[in-house]
């Protein structure tokens, strides 16, 4: 009975606050305050192993059993008389403020319970080997950011960065310090050098049920020891505030831990891609990959214009037992990759494949290619008969892929459709559209968007097609419809034409052994095989 009454006494309190400027700014102030406490009393954290130690020493100590004292003569302690609760809000509302600042103050004073609220390694975060060599050698940075606004705020105390990447763990809680996940762009946070440009590629990576996890990748070499984060958060779950802040990041120690070795393979296709090693770069965080791509000039004519960069290498790293350790653009899932960056120089297109980690400083590893794809120019066609489709299938058949046309009709384009039913837009004039039911069976397929089609109607108009529906890159089937767009009529005959297809190479005979790396100073012992096994249990 009297949980029940502290709730709904809670849940009045809450409504309260939402409504009450003057309740919700102090109770804010009892959340900064109870904050700056709980940094100022407990900013170390207990290590990860406190725990089991305490654990193993009472396993070893023998207690011996307590026997329940008996008085036989004792007289049975009266029942307190229940309690006429009268209290009227306003105290209600004042213990429960208290209470909840001090159960707030508990939860983050213990620093076993903070770990596991707020940290990027708490038990419910993915392993990331990465970050967890970069915490063993003490690399972790907290730059004690805390900023609130209308009722969010927004902290961040962990952040790992090196030469591979910077991973940033950032907690947003709401006015009562409830989590808030995914609540804001995290395109806002941007990551600049020393002359302010920013160098850092982001996307959202792992986390936990209380802490967003944001790992950025670099568009070039690093040419200062310290690097900034700022962030220009102007909105979280709809409601506009500020939630700027910057502060710098120093990548020294993580510097003197590095190393780098020099890549001297090369490859070249019979189709005229070559394919030049440079250099791997060890960081505690994760490990680098650098390599340029060059195509001859009778392979570049068939690109389209700016289109070279959207070529995919697929390649995959193997231990010495032929095990599959990590694929990049594959088909499965077994990758340790962070992300890939690139950019065109004069010696061809530059990439830079960043993993949270290959184990080459402790065993053997091959890396194998397994193919590559690249925009291509095609002429490539099929004609349909629109009224004929529901009884009658076209086929285009052409470099191994095979698209078959189901049906035809004409709407309101369903782009506009669905921009109208989310409100993005106003209800306008509608625009025409036409449909086709497609089920596509593709060799050509490693990035579906890159190829492109077009329609020509019987009297030579030219119509563009968006693809609308789902792949399998497993299986490389599609399924959905090709969107006419602007088409309003049912032609008697229509000539679709794929312009652009990402064409695929899969005949390539390549492979090298990565160079034996030198293990970082203070993870000399680490046996990788254990996270290897937690991470890619597939083989």
């Amino acid at each position: 009975m009297e949980e029940l009454l502290i709730n709904r006494h809670l849940n009045k309190l809450e409504k309260h606050i939402e409504n009450c400027p003057s309740c919700l700014a102090r109770y804010e102030q009892l959340l900064q305050e109870q904050s700056e406490w709980s940094d100022a009393l407990f900013q170390d954290s207990l290590s990860p192993s406190f725990t089991n130690q305490v654990l193993e020493t009472l396993q070893e100590t023998e207690i011996e059993p307590v026997e329940e004292p008996v008085h036989k003569n004792m007289i049975p302690p009266r029942k307190p008389p229940r309690r006429k609760y009268r209290k009227n809000l306003q105290q209600w509302a004042g213990a429960a403020v208290i209470l909840l600042a001090m159960s707030g103050s508990l939860i983050y004073a213990n620093p076993s319970i903070a770990e596991i609220v707020r940290s990027m390694f708490s038990s419910d975060a993915e392993l990331d080997p990465g970050l967890q060599q970069s915490r063993k050698l003490g690399l972790i940075q907290d730059p004690g950011i805390n900023v609130s606004s209308h009722g969010y705020r927004i902290q961040v105390n962990e952040v790992s960065a090196d030469a591979a990447r910077l991973t940033i763990a950032v907690k947003v809680t709401d006015r009562f310090g409830k989590p808030v996940l995914q609540g804001f762009n995290w395109e806002q946070i941007s990551v600049k050098d020393e002359l302010g440009n920013e160098i850092g590629l982001g996307r959202f990576g792992s986390g936990n049920s209380s802490v967003d996890v944001f790992t950025y990748i670099y568009k070039g070499e690093l040419t200062s020891p310290t690097i900034t984060v700022e962030s220009r958060i102007d909105k979280i779950k709809g409601t506009k505030g500020n939630w700027r802040f910057s502060f710098p990041v120093d990548l020294t120690k993580a510097d003197s831990l590095t190393t780098v070795d020099e890549l001297k393979e090369h490859y070249v296709n019979p189709e005229g891609l070559t394919i030049q090693m440079d250099k791997l770069t060890h960081t505690p965080s994760g490990v680098k990959l650098e390599l340029t791509t060059r195509l001859s000039q009778q392979a570049r004519n068939k690109v389209p214009a700016n289109m070279e960069e959207m070529q995919k290498l697929m390649f995959h790293f193997e231990d010495e037992q032929g095990n599959i350790i990590s694929q990049v653009n594959g088909m499965h899932s077994i990758s340790m990759l962070a992300g890939e960056a690139s950019k065109r120089t004069e010696q061809g297109i530059h990439w830079v494949y960043t993993f949270i980690d290959l184990p080459y400083d402790s065993q053997h590893v091959k890396m194998v290619l397994d193919g590559y794809s690249i925009p291509e120019k095609s002429e490539d066609s099929v004609v349909i008969y629109p009224s004929r489709l529901n009884k009658e299938n076209a086929v285009f058949s052409n470099s191994g892929d095979k698209v078959w046309f189901n049906s035809f009709k004409i709407t309101q384009d369903p782009d506009q459709q669905a921009a109208i039913a989310a409100g993005v837009i106003e209800n306008q004039e509608a625009k025409s559209a036409g449909v086709v039911e497609i089920k596509g069976e593709y060799v050509n397929m490693a990035n579906p968007a890159v190829e492109q089609w077009q329609a020509i109607d019987d009297k030579g108009n030219k119509y563009p097609i968006e693809f609308r529906g789902t792949g399998d890159l497993d299986k490389k089937t599609l399924d959905g419809s090709f969107i006419i767009k602007g088409l309003s009529y049912t032609p008697t005959k229509l000539t679709l034409v794929r312009s652009i297809v990402d064409r695929y190479y899969s005949d390539v005979q390549w492979s090298f052994d990565l160079p034996k790396g030198r293990p970082i100073p203070g993870l000399e012992n680490n046996e990788p095989i254990k996270y290897w096994e937690d991470i890619l249990p597939i083989r």
